[in-house]
């Protein structure tokens, strides 16, 4: 799949690990995960307060090479430079449990590193280890030097800040880059859990953008008298240009807010604008002023203008969280909808040429100002 290619090489030239996002669930409890993947696979436990990952070591090459040495990549980052006497961090051997036994050799020194801004979901990480030191042997792990018999990168976290609040850090593990399709699906709720409790924590700040979005679809909703024509596929069909232009508002305010907020407390680089061009434009603020202006437009046949929809909304559903689903299913709704009106046409003999609306036209001179011609 070319969307998946795409990715890969947004997140090659990004020079940011694509770690599959995992937050507390089933997977968890009291704060241990086990990663969902081959610890080879880059993933991120997302976590607040104590806890972290592990994971289970069956024998001398299951899951690690402890005979030949294999070396495990990890990292642990946190939403913000947090003060280390407030909590330890643990690499190494040992499990993550409350009552697991803490091996003294896991403890590491906190090195700060310089901020970084993760351009796909809109956040800033701050790494707890230079570059050299996110590595470790398996030889350490074998059944010798690590009786626990458990992998681990957790963090033990005092509450003693002046805040009261908990750490919000993640425990990565693996290199490998790859997304699943489900997981490419699932890009929306990763952005959204991200901006929102799992490390922006502005998940007001998202409710208002909705609150504030839902009502311009209101005001256009009854501006373009929408409601009088919902008798008709016409009507559904004008609903469903306003419902997907709205998802794509929401994405753009969302994630351009949570962008702005990330970035003024770290140096700005390329993540910056691969994040604006890529993300925000590619992703959201194109997809909006396509539909839009493709509202109420003589364009293809009816049949090939169906699939153009229903094509386009598909391969928008696995692009950066484009729409935030509202966006592209309203697209292949809308497909559907064609698609419909020109089997209809079809069976009455009717010419499936897309005629340009006689009673509606909508045109968008700029973001913020709208015109509407009632004929």
């Amino acid at each position: 799949m070319w969307i998946r290619r795409l990715v890969s090489a947004a997140l090659l030239f990004s020079r940011s690990k694509g770690h599959v996002p995992t937050y507390q669930s089933s997977n968890c409890k009291d704060g241990c995960c086990t990663p969902p993947h081959h610890h080879a696979t880059s993933q991120s436990v997302y976590i607040q307060g104590s806890g972290g990952i592990e994971i289970h070591v069956v024998g001398p090459i299951d899951p690690f090479d402890t005979l030949k040495g294999e070396i495990l990549h990890f990292d642990a980052v946190f939403s913000r430079e947090y003060d280390t006497t407030t909590f330890s961090l643990h690499v190494g051997c040992g499990g993550c449990a409350k009552d697991d036994e803490r091996v003294p050799s896991a403890r590491r020194l906190v090195q700060w590193q310089k901020g970084q801004l993760e351009p796909f979901t809109q956040t800033a990480y701050y790494s707890a280890f230079p570059s050299e030191n996110r590595t470790l042997n398996a030889t350490l792990l074998s059944a010798e030097n690590c009786p626990q018999a458990h992998f681990t990168v957790h963090a033990i976290d005092y509450n003693n800040r002046t805040d009261q609040e908990p750490l919000i850090w993640s425990a990565v593990v693996g290199m490998g880059e790859s997304f699943t399709a489900l997981e490419l699906l699932s890009f929306p709720t990763y952005i959204v859990n991200n901006h929102g409790y799992a490390w922006n924590q502005l998940i007001k700040t998202f409710a208002l953008i909705v609150l504030l979005v839902g009502g311009v679809f209101l005001a256009l909703f009854y501006e373009f008298k929408v409601y009088s024509r919902l008798d008709s596929t016409h009507g559904w069909r004008d609903l469903m240009h306003l419902l997907s232009c709205s998802g794509f508002g929401i994405a753009f305010f969302d994630e351009g807010v949570n962008l702005i907020y990330a970035q003024f407390a770290i140096d700005v680089d390329g993540m910056l604008w691969l994040s604006l061009f890529l993300v925000l434009i590619g992703a959201q603020m194109i997809p909006f002023l396509v539909v839009w202006n493709l509202w109420n437009r003589s364009l293809l046949n009816k049949f090939r203008g169906a699939l153009v929809y229903i094509v386009v909304g598909i391969l928008l559903l696995f692009f950066f969280g484009s729409g935030y689903y509202i966006g592209p299913c309203c697209l292949i709704v809308l497909g559907l909808l064609y698609f419909y009106d020109a089997i209809r046409e079809l069976l009455k003999g009717e010419d499936t040429k897309m005629k340009p609306d006689t009673h509606l036209h909508v045109a968008l001179p700029t973001m913020l100002l709208y015109k509407a011609v009632i004929t």
